[in-house]
């Protein structure tokens, strides 16, 4: 396990430093200097114990967040791979219908870059605002999707060269582990 409290340590060591001045305390007037000199070199070495399971604690975890990064970084490249590789336009949006994330495969669609539609409402995105009704149509389907309902219709886009192309579209609700909606995909 990648978790061990540096206040268990910190708290040895206070502990142990408590003892060897509640001994002091107790041979009062008849402590000797070698007495003394013996009493702080255990507080010394008990601190360089504390500091030495420190070092090693902050070692382990070092490793322990290395380890989770390359399993992160293994995970994203598996998304994107998925996620960019696919035939379909998938996109991200927020609650709000902001786009958050768009495939490449739609981007490539329209010749665009993903700078040009992130953080749009996704209605004013090209895929979408060359028709009102679509845009309505759309802002009803996110209203829908709020109540947790997967909405699915045909619709048409345009290329770039204004060629029309027939889709079938979804939006899906996205919810996190309490049921609460999060993201919606399309």
């Amino acid at each position: 396990m990648c978790i061990i409290t540096a206040r268990e340590l910190l708290g040895y060591m206070g502990n142990l430093t408590d003892l060897i001045f509640l001994a002091l305390n107790r041979l009062g007037q008849e402590t000797t200097y070698i007495t003394i000199i013996g009493i702080l070199s255990l507080i010394i070495i008990s601190m360089l114990t504390v500091i030495i399971g420190l070092s090693l604690q902050l070692k382990h975890l070092e490793k322990c967040l290395q380890e989770e990064i390359i399993k992160r970084q293994k995970t994203e490249e598996k998304f994107t791979a998925i996620f960019n590789q696919t035939i379909q336009f998938i996109g991200l949006l927020d609650l709000e219908g902001n786009l958050l994330e768009v495939n490449q495969t739609a981007l490539d669609y329209l010749e665009i870059e993903a700078k040009d539609v992130i953080g749009k409402p996704f209605w004013e995105t090209p895929w979408w605002n060359y028709s009102a009704n679509y845009q309505k149509e759309l802002k009803t389907a996110i209203q829908q999707a709020k109540q947790g309902n997967i909405i699915r219709f045909e619709t048409t886009h345009l290329t770039k060269n204004k060629k029309k192309i027939y889709l079938d579209f979804s939006l899906k609700p996205i919810k996190d582990e309490t049921g609460k909606i999060i993201f919606f995909t399309s």
